[in-house]
Formats: structure tokens, C-alpha cells, sequence
């Protein structure tokens, strides 16, 4: 049975997104020892990469109804979350790579936060009237 989501899922799953990405960069900015306006910075940039990544996935993976095709599905995203997550952090965070062990360490925990986020974001989705179309 075909579904996606409407308009109202999408900008659920996007504000989800984007104030969990926020919190992550107000933990990085107290890890780092930075300060400023960062965090929100950070979970727009963040929000908008993993935007933009997701749809290019989505447009070179086949589509998935369910089962084991998602669970490939996310754990195809892996090493493209891997990548946003030491993309990010070294752009905001760690510039100078100083200590590459704590960067890996804060991107594999960014990737388990984005799989929270994605659970808690779909779940909104569903739950929200009209978020979500089936045929």
C-alpha cells in the first residue's frame, strides 16, 4: 500500500528535525567550550544537510513499503549520516581536527541521535491528521 507524506508531514518531520538538531548543538557547543548563537545556527545547517541529503538518497535508493527494505533503508544511511555528522562538527566545532577520536566519538553519537529523531519525527507524522497519505 503506497503513502508518503503531505506538506503538514513533511514540516513535522522537518521541525522535529530542526529543534533536535538545535538541542545537539547546544550539547557540542558546552562540549567544545564555545560560545555564541551557534546551537541554532548549527541545527538549521544541520536540518538543511540532512535535508538535502535525504533526498538525494532517496532519489538513488528504490522505494521501500515496509519490513526489512526499511531497516535497509536506514541502515543504508549509515555512512551518509557519518559523513554529514563529521562534515557538521567540523565545520562549527573542530575546524583544526585537534583531536579526531572526540570528533568520531560526537558524530557517532549525532548518527544515534538522528535515528531518535527519525523515530520520534515519523511518529509525529502519523499521529498528526492529514500528515500522511495512503491509497
Amino acid at each position: 500500500m503506497p503513502g508518503g507524506p503531505t506538506e503538514l508531514g513533511f514540516a513535522a518531520f522537518v521541525g522535529v528535525k530542526l529543534v533536535g538538531y538545535t538541542v545537539a548543538g547546544f550539547k557540542l557547543r558546552a562540549a567544545y567550550q564555545k560560545e555564541g548563537h551557534v546551537p541554532i545556527a548549527f541545527g538549521v545547517s544541520r536540518t538543511l544537510l540532512g535535508v538535502a541529503a535525504g533526498l538525494a538518497y532517496g532519489s538513488v535508493v528504490p522505494s521501500v513499503s515496509g519490513g526489512v527494505g526499511v531497516l535497509a533503508l536506514y541502515a543504508g544511511l549509515l555512512p551518509v549520516r557519518l559523513l554529514e555528522w563529521l562534515a557538521i562538527i567540523a565545520v562549527f566545532f573542530d575546524r583544526r581536527f585537534g583531536e579526531p577520536g572526540r570528533l568520531l566519538n560526537y558524530s557517532l553519537a549525532g548518527i544515534a541521535w538522528s535515528y531518535v529523531l527519525d523515530a520520534l519525527a515519523i511518529l509525529l507524522a502519523i499521529i498528526t491528521p492529514g500528515a500522511i497519505w495512503v491509497c
